[in-house]
């Protein structure tokens, strides 16, 4: 029944935004379902004495499931669905003076990151429901005419259960060249509305058992299997245990870390992630920033820089034989439609939790860039290497089983960056090429906007001061 009454709620919402004459008059909130389905629900009683938890589920459409998350330890989430769950919180919440919004926390995150500590995002809290009989009760009415639900005809007892969230997650990925990381356990990342615990848990999933690491502690977690044996294989010397005889704090790439709250029976789990880093770094990257927009398009959402201009960054890598620091004979290739922005704009980031920390790279000017603002530091982290989305340099030069349509391109651009005199099996000779690839900060805008960035590039390639005297 909770479920059919959702349905019917979000179906009435819709049907009244496509039929101006189904129902009442359209009020200004039609056309957004979740402001619809609030405006349904505005009749009931939200006070605390009928709903105690002050979050009540019924008024957000949810992409994800939270009742998959209640403190089993059985589901871990991803960081972008950690931020989707946050969203819905907050918007299930009755009262968000006290709340962090989801800018506030991605500020939050980013200042910590930008002092090498990855923090630990923790999401708990209880909510109410309408529980499954509460139609058929009587508990509440729904007016179908006027897609309304109002308390009664019986008000003595609740129409709402009641039940427990709880999620955790890392925010970012670690770069896979780092041997350990700073972990922080902090107040401030224990977001919902339960109260802050004195302490958690861990469970690192190496025999030892769950460790009490108390609020507000800053933890060195050791990184292991990265191009190593992982711990206990018979090649692999076993990690020094600490002082007290406890196995050190230890992940490796895909282990379960399971997070509780001390003095309680709740638990979540998150999967430890790591990130390659490339094998054969560009040796330029340059900034680019489009002159012009495309006519009669601005942009409101994703990736920009100044003005609504498109922007992207050009990964160089010299010919073999080329060691002039200019381009000789440029082969250009433009990524396509690419969905997994990781990038901000020069005022703040975008796209979800991938984005902390890329103010710093966002691009504002037509440039180099030094390399390593890619590459040193837990900023960088996010970036995944050199690439602004799923896909860049990293996969001109390495596979990435992730993506697989690229399988082919490491070993396509080294024939291409060889010098002329070297052969191979086929029959054919290194081209010679000075490779660039053109990748955009926003790979899924409008294409003519990401196609300005491209003129842009040429115009660079085509200035004297960028090219050899020889340049073809």
């Amino acid at each position: 029944m909770k479920s059919l009454i959702h349905g019917f709620l979000v179906v009435a919402c819709w049907a009244s935004a496509l039929l101006p004459g189904w129902g009442q008059t359209n009020p200004p909130d039609v056309g957004d379902p979740v402001k619809e389905l609030r405006a349904s629900l505005a009749g009931l009683d939200t006070s605390p004495s009928r709903i105690p938890t002050r979050i009540l589920l019924n008024q957000m459409l949810f992409m994800t499931n939270p009742h998959r998350y209640a403190g089993q330890g059985d589901t871990v989430v991803s960081s972008a669905g950690f931020e989707q769950q946050y969203w819905e919180f907050y918007r299930s919440a009755l009262d968000t003076t006290h709340l962090l919004t989801l800018d506030s926390l991605r500020a939050g995150v980013r200042r910590q990151l930008q002092q090498n500590v990855v923090p630990l995002l923790m999401l708990s809290y209880a909510y109410n429901e309408f529980s499954p009989t509460a139609a058929r009760d009587r508990l509440i009415t729904i007016d179908s005419t006027h897609a309304l639900v109002t308390d009664g005809p019986d008000r003595s007892r609740s129409p709402y259960s009641t039940g427990q969230f709880f999620s955790v997650v890392l925010p970012v990925p670690v770069n896979d060249a780092q041997t350990s990381f700073a972990l922080y356990v902090g107040p401030e990342f224990w977001l919902g509305t339960d109260p802050v615990p004195n302490a958690i848990t861990l469970d690192f999933g190496d025999g030892a058992g769950p460790r009490t690491v108390a609020m507000g502690s800053t933890i060195q977690v050791q990184v292991v299997g990265n191009g190593r044996p992982p711990r206990g294989a018979p090649s692999q010397p076993q990690s020094a245990p600490h002082a007290n005889g406890a196995p050190p704090m230890e992940l490796a790439d895909g282990r379960t870390l399971v997070v509780g709250i001390d003095g309680s029976h709740l638990v979540a789990a998150l999967t430890f992630r790591t990130i390659a880093t490339t094998t054969t770094p560009p040796d330029m990257a340059l900034g680019i920033l489009a002159s012009r927009n495309w006519p009669s398009f601005t942009p409101t959402r994703g990736v920009y820089g100044p003005g609504g201009k498109g922007t992207a960054i050009a990964w160089i890598k010299y010919a073999d034989g080329n060691q002039t620091g200019k381009l000789r004979r440029p082969l250009v290739f433009v990524e396509g439609i690419d969905f997994g922005s990781r990038r901000g704009t020069a005022l703040q980031p975008v796209g979800g939790l991938f984005a902390y920390g890329m103010a710093n790279y966002a691009v504002t000017s037509t440039g180099p860039i030094p390399l390593t603002r890619f590459t040193v530091g837990l900023g960088a982290v996010p970036l995944g290497g050199f690439r602004n989305g799923s896909n860049g340099w990293n996969e001109v030069v390495d596979y990435n089983s992730g993506n697989p349509e690229l399988e082919k391109f490491a070993a396509l651009r080294e024939r291409l960056q060889a010098p002329p005199t070297q052969t191979y099996p086929d029959g054919t000779a290194g081209g010679d090429f000075d490779i660039i690839y053109l990748d955009f900060s926003d790979g899924a805008t409008l294409i003519q906007q990401n196609a300005m960035t491209l003129v842009e590039l040429l115009q660079w390639i085509n200035n004297p001061a960028n090219r050899t005297t020889n340049a073809e």
